[in-house]
């Protein structure tokens, strides 16, 4: 059948800061880009080129309107208002095509900063579009919703990825988490437009009327097929729209030319066929009028493009920590008593501009040595440092407002613990004290001091401590209880000691020195064969490590009875190159692996118990693996609080080859049970709370997942890793979200790194990593806010610095 279609042209520049150049240099181009369209729109309204009237450009994103008010005149800031106003020019809501590592916090500030200056430049958007990009986490569509946008333009990138629903060009009403909707679409390649021809190029050598209508009749064949084929499938809307560059590259500039295509194409077929470029708000003007008969889904659009991140994981290591700090300061000083709004915005600002999709240079992989590809990357790693260290000075200045101090030769040993949360927190905090000091006149860098130290509270109770010497300093581990948002003053003083004992009655250690006895009446155990306290019993194994850990207050094993690999094990992944390092990776479509990946998994090679102490008593786990030359779990169990800490230090090797490294982490609550996660905005559960088809394969977290039972959850806050997978490790067909409740009771793994993508991650993930994990049991009826608001706790931590 040959219905009468509308074909809307939609033209933009897609914006990807560093993928073709530098990303200064991609920045100017968008400032000129936007002056370039004002250009055309000139030259249409003083008749240089009337022909092109009904010209449109639709600024991609906020930013590329911020960048331009901060790089040009006032006069040409009044010309983009008037075009602006007047329609030719259009502003997408979005501030940038975003991964989801941001936080809801950053990215609501951003976001609103962006529309602000989207504002003063003509226009408040109500419509946004995004480009390349796979996906969203679910509170984004809360997010834009509160600002005031109400209508999504997707444009998948399906290399490595696909659009939800099985189904494209469609619309659809997205409820997000508040129940709140947005009119989306979900659209083509944002290429598309000029893989068809809708934008001509190469037209100067010859008269332009010309070279238009053999280009017309060049891909008029392609058009005219593409329009038949959604008829032939059932596609109902009276237009087709398409998103379209100037010349097909990412960052690309306007042209008017579009407009000579349009006015070609349309002496043949404005009757059945006609075209014109459009605006966003045009578009869903439109699309407003078919709303009241499209469906409405609810859930998570998880993005499939998520697992760039595993590729540059000291820096995203980095970048969560900024997150983190900032905000602990927002916390800490909710009225901006004492904060920086500069440094507040120049960390939002940056780590904005590490979160953005783009991951490298385009030759990041075929050439890894190449001088611009390690450019770009040093430059998109200084987002994340330079979003950090905005936001750690930002705090800096608030504890200083609550009275912190410098070192100082002879000061007063007091410091103040501050619960920054909103709940009740019994836990442990660190102070820390310079290896030069002297406490009481004696030096705290004497083995005999410091076995004498104590911390004592404003009532002169004695609080339970440990110290830890490191470089240059003593950590001090101090176990307290805070109400919400409760101040504590300590200090830190000397203590009288015991004589040692010369000699024990009971049998606990040889005439060696070494303690390796335990009795069976013993509560508190610690010794390289199992290790036991109020909250757990841990078995270990000579093989695989951690063989099991058993829940002492219900005597339920929290571990996985269907998994294959012990907590904390690593399994490391290497597919060989029979082609190109490029082509092995293209071939694996969007599985992350293939059937020729290798598979190996740590081996445990020692256990020791390194430190026992009054607080806690630490194990080290030394392990082979292959692609690394050292893989070590540190264990932190402390006695009277119900907390694994975890460190997982590896020295990962180079290699040109795919890669992946898992951390396995197979817990369970031992009751029937619901698995939660945090994504941006929004708590979700995996395998249910999506759009259908979406995908299921990983998701990038925020704090941490939450098992969580009737009367018990067993929290897993993940510090430094976003990424996440579910379910068995080896190469299979890829499933698309169809409701799968079966997800939830998988066995959990940490995805710590990857290089996958042929073009641009990072391919050398060689170096030392060290990543935190933090294991937090409760018996007591939670609901799954209170259990990943505790995850996010346990991330933040309580805050202990000297004080006045």
């Amino acid at each position: 059948m040959n219905h009468r279609k509308e074909l809307l042209l939609i033209h933009h520049s897609h914006t990807d800061i560093g993928y073709t150049d530098r990303q200064e240099k991609i920045t100017r181009y968008h400032v000129d880009f936007i002056k370039q369209a004002v250009a055309i729109c000139e030259q249409i309204e003083n008749g240089g080129m009337s022909e092109w009237a009904g010209f449109r450009w639709v600024c991609e994103n906020t930013w590329q309107v911020e960048q331009f008010l901060a790089n040009s005149t006032s006069e040409e800031q009044a010309n983009f208002r008037k075009y602006v106003q007047r329609g030719w020019i259009d502003i997408s809501g979005t501030y940038l095509n975003m991964t989801e590592l941001i936080d809801i916090d950053i990215l609501t500030a951003k976001l609103k900063r962006g529309l602000d200056a989207a504002e003063r430049a003509g226009k408040r958007p109500v419509s946004a579009m995004t480009a390349d990009v796979n996906g969203y986490a679910w509170g984004y569509a809360d997010v834009m919703h509160q600002q005031g946008i109400r209508h999504l333009f997707s444009c998948i990138h399906t290399h490595h990825g696909m659009f939800p629903f099985n189904q494209k060009p469609m619309a659809f009403w997205w409820e997000a988490p508040s129940g709140q909707k947005l009119l989306t679409w979900v659209g083509e390649h944002y290429h598309f437009g000029n893989v068809l021809g809708c934008a001509p190029q190469g037209t100067t050598n010859e008269s332009l009327e010309k070279a238009i209508e053999a280009h017309v009749r060049k891909v008029e064949a392609g058009l005219l097929r593409y329009k038949a084929d959604l008829e032939a499938q059932a596609y109902s809307f009276p237009f087709i729209p398409l998103m379209v560059s100037g010349v097909m590259t990412d960052n690309a500039p306007p042209s008017g030319e579009i407009m000579a295509f349009v006015a070609e194409w349309n002496r043949s077929h404005r009757d059945t066929f006609p075209a014109r470029m459009c605006s966003l708000d045009e578009f869903f003007e439109l699309v407003s009028a078919h709303g009241s008969n499209l469906p409405s889904y609810r859930g998570d659009w998880n993005d499939w493009w998520a697992d760039g991140v595993g590729s540059t994981m000291n820096a995203v290591k980095a970048f969560r920590d900024g997150q983190r700090t900032y905000q602990l300061a927002k916390k800490l000083d909710p009225e901006g008593m004492w904060a920086s709004k500069l440094l507040q915005q120049e960390a939002e600002d940056k780590l904005m501009l590490y979160a953005e999709h783009t991951w490298g240079y385009s030759s990041s992989v075929s050439e890894p040595w190449n001088t611009l590809v390690n450019d770009l990357d040093l430059r998109k790693t200084a987002h994340a440092v330079n979003g950090t260290v905005a936001a750690a000075e930002n705090l800096d200045r608030i504890l200083a407002g609550k009275a912190e101090v410098s070192i100082s030769a002879n000061r007063d040993k007091a410091f103040r613990i501050i619960n920054p949360h909103d709940i009740a927190v019994h836990d442990v905090v660190t102070i820390e004290i310079e290896y030069w000091e002297m406490v009481d006149g004696e030096p705290v860098n004497d083995v005999n001091v410091r076995r004498r130290l104590a911390v004592v509270d404003e009532k002169g109770n004695v609080l339970p401590s440990a110290l830890n010497p490191i470089s240059r300093a003593i950590e001090i581990e101090v176990e307290v209880g805070l109400s919400p948002r409760e101040e504590k003053r300590v200090q830190l003083v000397l203590q009288q000691t015991s004589p040692a004992i010369l000699s024990e009655r009971h049998a606990s250690m040889g005439a060696e020195g070494i303690r390796d006895v335990e009795l069976a009446t013993n509560t508190e155990k610690a010794t390289v064969y199992e290790l036991q306290n109020e909250f757990y019993h841990i078995v270990f194994d000579e093989t695989t490590g951690i063989q099991d850990i058993v829940d002492r207050k219900d005597r339920t094993s929290l571990l996985h009875p269907q998994r294959e690999h012990a907590p904390f094990a690593g399994i490391y992944e290497w597919t060989p190159i029979e082609t190109s390092a490029t082509d092995v990776r293209r071939k694996m479509g969007r599985n992350r692996k293939s059937v020729a990946t290798k598979r190996y998994v740590s081996k445990l090679c020692n256990i020791e118990v390194k430190t026992k102490n009054k607080l806690y008593v630490e194990m080290l786990l030394s392990f082979t693996l292959e692609g690394t030359k050292m893989y070590q779990v540190v264990l932190k169990a402390y006695w009277h609080v119900p907390k694994l800490d975890v460190m997982v230090r590896f020295h990962k090797d180079s290699c040109w080859e795919p890669e992946n490294l898992y951390i396995a982490l197979p817990f369970m609550t031992g009751h029937e049970e619901e698995m939660w996660i945090e994504k941006t905005g929004c708590i979700l559960r995996p395998g249910i709370d999506q759009l259908p088809y979406s995908n299921e394969a990983f998701y990038l977290i925020q704090d941490g997942a939450a098992y969580v039972a009737p009367k018990k959850t067993v929290h897993i806050a993940i510090k430094d890793v976003p990424l996440i997978t579910l379910g068995s490790l080896k190469a299979k067909a890829v499933t698309l979200h169809e409701s799968n409740p079966k997800l939830q009771n998988e066995p959990l793994y940490s995805w710590a790194m990857n290089n996958f993508w042929e073009t641009n991650f990072k391919v050398d993930l060689s170096g030392f990593y060290e990543f935190q994990y933090t294991i937090w049991t409760t018996h007591e009826p939670i609901d799954a806010e209170g259990a990943i608001a505790t995850c996010k706790r346990l991330n933040q931590g309580l805050i202990g610095y000297p004080s006045a």
